[in-house]
């Protein structure tokens, strides 16, 4: 079972993903700040990580550029997720793996997931 971890400030958000993992097979650590999620990141070593691009005390894009610049966290696949298609066209500067726009389907989440758990 792949562990995910996600990102988000918004509690509704993060409560539905974490519903969309488990009904799927997957197990999913949510995080609303990024002391958490770096809390998470730490202790359940992610096989894929969400970010939201806009945390109240983090930029999704940032964290995943750092992440991506690490030995230890460079090999997981980062999806950035965002309400705002303009935030979302540089992904590929962070080195993001894939993006998901809000609002978004629970095909695309999965089919997302497989693909990328299928190349790491």
């Amino acid at each position: 079972m792949a562990n995910i971890l996600i990102l988000d400030d918004s509690n509704d958000l993060l409560n539905v993903f974490k519903i969309i993992l488990e009904i799927n097979g997957y197990e999913a650590k949510t995080a609303d700040t990024k002391n958490k999620f770096l809390w998470e990141l730490e202790n359940h070593k992610p096989d894929l990580i969400f970010l939201d691009i806009n945390v109240g005390d983090a930029d999704g894009r940032e964290l995943c550029k750092n992440l991506k610049q690490k030995e230890e966290t460079k090999h997981i696949p980062v999806i950035l997720i965002s309400a705002s298609r303009d935030k979302l066209e540089s992904f590929e500067d962070c080195h993001a793996d894939d993006i998901i726009e809000k609002p978004f389907s629970i095909k695309d989440i999965k089919q997302k997931i497989e693909s990328l758990l299928i190349k790491s």
